[in-house]
């Protein structure tokens, strides 16, 4: 599936927009992979894609996220579950029991647990070694990549919640690699 057709804007903010529905529900379903840097990272974020995030599934995507190390207690919990998950084979008979279906509030933690077992989801962390132990990898940006290899790039302000998707007012400029518009654009996406 291709991006080619989508109708999407330059430019989507919270107080105008759902980027949940308007944004993500148009892109995700198409979307091989997506690969996210965010300051923070909450399993929340699943749950707010919604229906979304399971076409994503189902068309075999696979994320990749770069984030800072705070995470929630049950964040943490459920990254551990996913990695134990792959080896031991009691844990994953309880996280083979999670399903994507069940996208309701609370349960974006077992999907966490889940695309981390079945290796579709890759998180790494960044840490500034230069910086005390409070400065913060901050920066937030995502490429959306489709099975032609189109490409949908956003920068922004917000993070990878369900907080800064639903509540906070956030902006996010959009760019693609077939908007003749984007020039140096060519040079990013390899064309």
């Amino acid at each position: 599936m291709s991006f080619f057709g989508l109708n999407i804007k330059d430019i989507y903010n919270t107080d105008e927009d759902s980027i949940p529905k308007d944004f993500y529900a148009q892109v995700f379903p198409k979307t091989r992979e997506y690969k996210r840097a965010a300051g923070f990272f909450s399993s929340s974020a699943f749950e707010t894609f919604g229906k979304s995030l399971l076409s994503f599934y189902e068309n075999g995507g696979n994320m990749k996220l770069l984030v800072s190390p705070w995470f929630s207690k049950e964040d943490k919990e459920a990254i551990e579950m996913g990695y134990k998950a792959q080896e031991d084979l009691a844990v994953q008979k309880i996280v083979e029991q999670f399903d994507i279906d069940e996208n309701t509030v609370g349960f974006g933690v077992n999907i966490l647990a889940w695309l981390i077992y079945e290796k579709r989801l890759e998180i790494r962390i960044v840490v500034r070694k230069d910086k005390k132990n409070r400065a913060l990898y901050h920066d937030k940006f995502s490429i959306l990549v489709d099975e032609d290899n189109n490409r949908i790039t956003y920068r922004g302000s917000m993070n990878e919640s369900e907080q800064a998707l639903d509540e906070n007012y956030e902006t996010i400029e959009v760019d693609w690699s077939w908007d003749v518009r984007a020039g140096c654009f060519e040079f990013l996406s390899g064309r």
